[in-house]
């Protein structure tokens, strides 16, 4: 199959992050086409476009189906061309910025000079949130302002930098790890990148009402949660929001983890897992890796979580693996990746203070009117 990415005058493809064209702007030829395939393409501004006008996109593909017919399938949009910065910084996609800023790194991985990449991606915050604090905000909070379209770009670029595939080189034993991260990057779509980079943790220990993760549609598509459950089912990514006796949906992406320990409540165990409350943690397994219908309320309720999490990964099916502390070899990784919050094995600091830090270098670019000035 060959793609091809038009656009109005004014803009221009700078490239396309594909491998079969080397991050070139030549249309590339996608071998194996799946409902998976992701394709971002970086464009280029080339000539000065009129304000209160549209910009049109066309992406067109032609392709081969399995019957062996030739096809071709396009998608059309536009966008309006404003001269407000404010309405440029409100209609950002956060997922496209945090696509390309990866691809970007990626394509320049050779060196593995990881400390000079991550000092990159936290040039690049700096830079776009100095630019929005300069032209946008305007106001001279003591705290980070950022904008609402890009709030949670910082924590997912700090989680990329903590990931297996940033990790130094001196752990060189990790070196079919570090492939395989770098194989997932490049390849999951918007949705499974995003839990990948910050995993969603749901817990399944807490008093939720009656409508609380059920489906709010006949086709399965709309999960639906209480406002006043909200507090109760939101789980920040770090180890101080890890209750002891506690039980969690973590999912990454591609896998969900089932988090219990010693003191979880055989009961709750009982109705989820349809397991013996006699029968010790240790011996507790899934053979299918998916979870067993007992008809209970809360397992249910857990159906439905993952299926929601397929729907928007857009995966038939995802494995259900157990994660207990002291039990399963493959804990310590896996807490390791989930917990990004967290400051790392490799000294890359936690959230809260790279949030501060980020404040501070932006308070020293306004000082210093190291910014690019914009004229409407």
């Amino acid at each position: 199959s060959i793609l091809k990415v038009r656009c109005s005058s004014g803009l221009s493809i700078y490239q396309y992050y594909s491998e079969s064209v080397d991050g070139t702007d030549r249309d590339p030829v996608i071998p194996v086409l799946t409902t998976d395939t992701t394709i971002d393409v970086l464009l280029k501004y080339v000539d000065k476009m009129k304000t209160g006008t549209d910009v049109h996109f066309q992406a067109a593909l032609l392709y081969t189906d399995i019957d062996g017919n030739r096809k071709v399938r396009s998608i059309n949009t536009n966008g309006a061309i404003s001269g407000n910065i404010r309405e440029v910084f409100k209609f950002i996609d956060q997922n496209v910025v945090m696509r390309v800023m990866i691809k970007d790194i990626l394509s320049t991985l050779g060196d593995c000079d990881f400390i000079k990449v991550r000092q990159s991606i936290d040039d690049k915050m700096v830079d776009i949130l100095t630019q929005y604090r300069a032209l946008v905000s305007g106001n001279s909070s003591s705290q980070l302002v950022l904008p609402d379209s890009l709030k949670t770009l910082p924590t997912y670029m700090l989680a990329f930098q903590k990931s297996e595939l940033m990790k130094p080189n001196a752990q060189s034993t990790r070196g079919n790890d570090r492939v395989y991260d770098l194989f997932k990057y490049s390849t999951f779509n918007s949705a499974q990148l995003c839990y990948k980079l910050y995993p969603q943790i749901l817990p399944q220990h807490v008093m939720l009402e009656d409508i609380d993760l059920t489906f709010y549609d006949a086709n399965y598509e709309l999960l639906q949660i209480n406002q006043t459950s909200i507090e109760n089912l939101t789980v920040k990514d770090t180890h101080a929001e890890i209750i002891n006796g506690g039980c969690y949906f973590i999912f990454q992406g591609d896998a969900i983890y089932l988090w219990f320990n010693e003191n979880t409540n055989k009961l709750l165990l009982q109705d989820l897992l349809d397991v013996d409350p006699s029968l010790p943690i240790g011996q507790i397994s899934l053979f299918t890796r998916s979870l067993p219908e007992t008809g209970t309320a809360i397992n249910v309720k857990a159906s439905n979580i993952i299926k929601n999490w397929s729907q928007i990964s857009n995966k038939n099916s995802l494995p259900l693996i157990l994660l207990r502390p002291n039990i399963d070899q493959y804990y310590s990784k896996v807490m390791g990746s989930v917990l990004c919050e967290d400051s790392s094995m490799n000294k890359i600091e936690s959230c809260d203070n790279y949030l501060v830090s980020l404040y501070r270098r932006i308070q020293e670019n306004l000082k210093k009117q190291n910014y690019v000035k914009y004229e409407s």
